[in-house]
């Protein structure tokens, strides 16, 4: 399944995300800060469910080879697109609304270059060799960077700070969420991948 036809979806979830994301930290909202960040999160992770059901429906080995390898490298793209929409929510909520956070603007350059890092990575792959996928242990060490970052903004308690980078851990907290939900994705269509290619040279 492509991405192509869910691409309006995802643009203005993440316009509407981003807008009301702004609206809340005005009002200083976190709980609709957080709704509208969760529900961009929710429609990449919905977006995502599509593709990989897609490729795992398939039953002919050389066709779920091929399908589930274009599934991993769309994974990657929904990846850069939490990403992106990171950079957008931080540098829109810091600049627009009444909160200010001096590290705003550093963190939404690095969510914004691992983004654009992500999407020009899967390009080349794809049009170098469409049968490639990302390496597994990127994927498992992404997962794994994720679930780490998620751990420290939790334990160490940032989600019950009243300091103004309050929004920004509302970002890092479904932003990160986001990313290990798509890992999993990746690495359980990896492996489907795997064995697809094994079946197709048996059966051949």
């Amino acid at each position: 399944m492509s991405l192509t036809p869910l691409v309006p979806f995802l643009a203005v979830g993440l316009i509407l995300s981003v807008t009301g994301m702004v609206h809340g930290a005005g009002r200083g909202d976190a709980q609709f800060t957080a709704l509208c960040a969760i529900s961009f999160i929710s429609i990449v992770v919905a977006a995502a469910l599509l593709i990989n059901a897609n490729a795992w429906r398939k039953s002919n080995a050389s066709e779920k080879a091929a399908a589930t390898a274009s599934a991993v490298r769309r994974n990657a793209r929904l990846a850069g697109l939490v990403y992106t929409w990171g950079a957008a929510a931080m540098f829109a909520v810091y600049s627009l609304s009444d909160l200010s956070w001096r590290h705003s603007w550093q963190y939404g350059l690095g969510m914004a270059i691992i983004g654009i890092g992500i999407f020009i990575f899967v390009y080349r792959l794809g049009n170098a060799q469409p049968s490639r996928l990302p390496s597994l242990s990127l994927t498992i060490l992404h997962g794994v960077a994720a679930i780490g970052g998620l751990t420290y903004l939790i334990g160490a308690g940032k989600l019950q700070t009243v300091k103004s980078d309050w929004a920004a851990n509302e970002v890092f907290l479904w932003g990160g969420i986001g990313i290990v939900v798509l890992c999993v994705l990746s690495l359980i269509t990896h492996l489907m991948h795997n064995r697809s290619r094994t079946e197709a040279a048996t059966a051949s």
